[in-house]
């Protein structure tokens, strides 16, 4: 769509570029504010790489260079001569976009049709230790490290959550199955 209306007006490539800044801003501070009220919950990254104790201060650093990056955004052009939907034409975009979905969530209420495991993070994550440690065990043998492991109660849970959620989900070759299912099917 973005396409056709460049094609015809090339001019407003600064408005749709501007909102997109934006926007993409927005979508990745979501992402940042999620891992950091995970970490709260007790979550821990379950792969190979983590920075560990500098895992809040970073994610925290994040959420604060994003946000005020977010409000150089969404600050006015200062190129007075502009008309004023121009200046603001990314605080604009955005809010407009951001209250469509707003009231489409609100009257559709399309989360509460959704079979997709949710707040499984800190179960999942164990179970990607879990799985690491007996690779890295196979792999090194006596040498390997010590995992913290999963317990066979959240080992369970997480099962339990991934088998009510496939078998409520039809098999189809046209709908790959996510990557946070081959986690729990693995063990």
């Amino acid at each position: 769509m973005n396409g056709c209306v460049l094609y015809f007006l090339p001019s407003a490539l600064f408005r749709v570029a501007a909102f997109q800044m934006l926007a993409g801003y927005f979508a990745f501070q979501m992402v940042v504010f999620a891992s950091l009220r995970a970490r709260a919950k007790g979550w821990q990254p379950g792969g190979r790489w983590t920075l560990g104790k500098w895992g809040w201060p970073v994610s925290i650093g994040a959420l604060i260079y994003g946000v005020l990056s977010m409000i150089l955004l969404a600050r006015p052009n200062g190129d007075t001569s502009l008309a004023f939907y121009d200046r603001w034409i990314a605080l604009i975009g955005f809010l407009v976009v951001a209250a469509v979905g707003l009231v489409y969530m609100y009257v559709a209420k399309p989360y509460k049709r959704s079979t997709a495991p949710e707040g499984d993070a800190i179960d999942i994550a164990n179970i990607l230790r879990d799985h690491r440690a007996k690779d890295d065990a196979d792999e090194h043998g006596s040498d390997a490290p010590t995992p913290v492991t999963a317990d066979n109660t959240q080992r369970a849970r997480a099962n339990e959550r991934y088998s009510s959620w496939a078998s409520s989900r039809e098999k189809s070759p046209s709908s790959p199955e996510p990557h946070a299912d081959r986690a729990v099917r693995m063990h």
